[in-house]
């Protein structure tokens, strides 16, 4: 909009007239903006102000004629105020022509010569057209007009008299009062203005500030995009490239394939021209047996997804198995004497020969008397959670849901963790246990030991040195001695040669016991006669408590006497085999017993007096065989 425009819109303003929303919004920007427009605007409302003020005069025409003859008195007559007036406009003419020097402000010429302020306005004299399109000639024809209407009412009022000396106090009164409320007025306008502008800053400043969050925004949204792009694309370029790689050496191994048959197909057909296929004979494959079943019972051997059952005298091959069922027992012979016993509840995979003896143990529990072993070649027993390495020992390999327990009697064997392939060597009357998450170290089987006896120093038939005989009855009550395997030099047990019908008693010789300990023995029975067998503990009482199994009533009981019974629990042994047994004593009341390799649960003695002795009974007429008696600290 130009700057007439924006007068023309002002001076409508001014005189109280009605403005559109878009006028306001360009006289609003104009008055911010342009230093000039702002100073007129200013100047109008002080003279605006002055002529209300004046136009009040009017109300007593006395006293208006009275101030208008003052002036023109001032003025000297009409003639030279007209000239004045057209002095003034003349000076406006020169400053309008000034001001169109570049950068010069048109105010400034009009009070170059410190000369009072124009009270006509500057933009009535510009050339071209003012407030309504008057031209400046026709506002100095109206104020020669105003002078002599002014002249004629003053000489036409009658009774005219001379203007006293304070005739013109109320016009000036008035006067200031105007000029006074024109500059009230003139700051109000300028504080709305600074108001406005103020406003407009604190709007633009917001609009820019949402206008930058809004650009980071998107700029933000882009880079995401981008980024998601770019992601999508790479993961789809790898995925492509991978699958073309895949691709490619599928086809390359196709492509190979293709060329080894058509080798093939060649060769064959070469040879067929050549002369007419042999036929062959084929011979029968035989497989050397591995071991022998000395003795079984419930127990089965399994190959090919099929089971059959173990009797004496069968023979293992390559990749069989044997698997005993509860409270059965397999006894494994090999060609140089090495014995494997497979205990209850048990299972034998792998058995293998070639290189050295190879066993896998799946679960249960396994005892083992290894022969002398070449060097190279050793036995080993593997486990879901290690393996052993024998070279020649007796031993016992337990294997849980978890963990596999080597335990050492004799000799020394390697067990190594199957985890992290660590190793540690176990000594006779040492145990370790291979795990995830437990030490692999070798430990003492039950701390201190306090007796162990093996008895393969004893010469055979004989009492067994040391040990104690029944004290009121030697005769017929303490017949064991020392015996040896048959057919195996060396490995001798205590038992009973003959047939006897009394009960047959021992004493471990330890004079003072612990009230904490650990007896552990091996007992095999020798045939479906055998009565009662066990331990009896003497305490003092007159009936001694004893632990004792009966194989007639299949059952183990631990009591004083048959109306004092303390434990009873069903349980079957199998014959002519070795059964273990640990009975671990706490406090000299509490009794905890596993035989066989079954817990049999703990016992309270509540009356147990002070112990003083333990010995080795059996009964029935066929007598029951000890050995590995060891007795150790708890």
């Amino acid at each position: 909009m130009n700057p007439e425009e924006l007068r023309e819109i002002w001076a409508r303003f001014l005189v109280g007239g009605e403005l559109a929303g878009p006028e306001r919004e360009a006289l609003l920007e104009a008055l911010r903006r342009d230093p000039g427009f702002r100073d007129e605007v200013v100047e109008d409302v002080d003279l605006h102000g002055l002529l209300r003020h004046l136009g009040r005069a009017g109300e007593g025409e006395e006293t208006f004629a009275q101030s208008i003859a003052k002036y023109l008195s001032m003025e000297c007559d009409a003639t030279r105020f007209i000239e004045s007036v057209r002095a003034r406009v003349g000076q406006e003419r020169q400053a309008k022509a000034g001001a169109s020097l570049p950068g010069e402000a048109p105010a400034a010429v009009g009070r170059a010569a410190g000369g009072p302020r124009p009270r006509i306005r500057r933009w009535m004299a510009r050339t071209g057209s003012g407030i309504g399109g008057y031209s400046w000639r026709f506002g100095l024809a109206a104020a020669a007009a105003f002078v002599m209407v002014v002249a004629f009412l003053a000489v036409s009022i009658p009774g005219r008299r001379p203007v006293p000396e304070g005739g013109m106090a109320r016009p000036r009164a008035a006067e200031e009062e105007g000029r006074r409320e024109a500059a009230a007025r003139g700051e109000a306008a300028r504080e709305a203005i600074r108001r406005m502008e103020g406003e407009a800053r604190q709007a633009r400043a917001e609009r820019e500030r949402l206008e930058r969050e809004l650009a980071a925004a998107e700029e933000e949204r882009r880079r995401l995009d981008e980024a998601r792009k770019l992601a999508e694309d790479e993961a789809k370029r790898e995925e492509l490239k991978a699958r073309e790689a895949e691709l490619a050496k599928a086809a390359e191994a196709f492509r190979e394939k293709i060329r080894e048959a058509q080798e093939k197909e060649r060769q064959a057909a070469a040879k067929a021209a050549e002369r007419p296929p042999e036929r062959v004979q084929e011979k029968p494959l035989t497989q050397p047996a591995i071991a022998r079943v000395e003795r079984a019972e419930g127990a089965y051997l399994a190959a090919g997804g099929t089971k059959t059952a173990l009797k004496g005298g069968k023979e293992i091959l390559v990749d069989q198995a044997v698997e005993v069922e509860a409270n059965g027992v397999a006894i494994l012979a090999y060609p140089d004497g090495t014995r494997l016993q497979v205990g209850s509840d048990t299972e034998v995979l792998d058995l293998r020969a070639e290189g050295g003896k190879r066993v896998r143990v799946e679960k249960g529990v396994v005892h083992a008397e290894v022969a002398r072993q070449p060097k190279d070649e050793p036995m080993v027993l593997r486990t879901p959670h290690g393996e052993a390495t024998v070279l020649g020992t007796i031993l016992r390999l337990v294997v849980g849901q978890q963990w596999t327990r080597l335990e050492v009697y004799e000799g020394k064997v390697r067990l190594t963790r199957a985890g992290d392939r660590k190793s540690v060597d176990v000594i006779a009357g040492h145990y370790a246990v291979a795990a995830a998450g437990v030490d692999l170290a070798a430990r003492p089987l039950s701390g201190e030991v306090l007796f162990a006896e093996d008895f393969n120093r004893m010469p055979a038939g004989a009492w067994p040195a040391g040990w104690g005989r029944h004290p009121t009855d030697a005769a017929t009550r303490s017949g064991f001695e020392v015996m040896e395997e048959p057919g195996r030099s060396g490995e001798r047990f205590l038992g009973h040669p003959g047939t006897r019908t009394s009960t047959q008693h021992t004493y471990i010789p330890i004079v003072s016991w612990e009230r904490d300990f650990v007896l552990s023995f091996r007992m095999r029975l020798s045939g479906p006669r055998n009565g009662r067998a066990g331990v009896e503990f003497e305490d003092g009482r007159p009936e001694d408590p004893a632990f004792v199994y009966d194989h007639a009533a299949g059952m183990f009981m631990v009591a004083r006497s048959a109306a004092k019974v303390y434990l009873r629990v069903p349980l079957r042994l199998s014959e002519r085999i070795w059964h273990d047994w640990r009975i671990v004593a706490r406090g000299a009341r509490s009794f905890s017993i596993a035989v066989g390799g079954r817990s049999l649960g703990t016992v309270e003695i509540p009356d147990f007096g002070p112990l003083t002795a333990a010995s080795l009974n059996s009964g029935g007429a066929d007598t029951a065989h000890f050995d590995d008696v060891r007795v150790t600290r708890h």
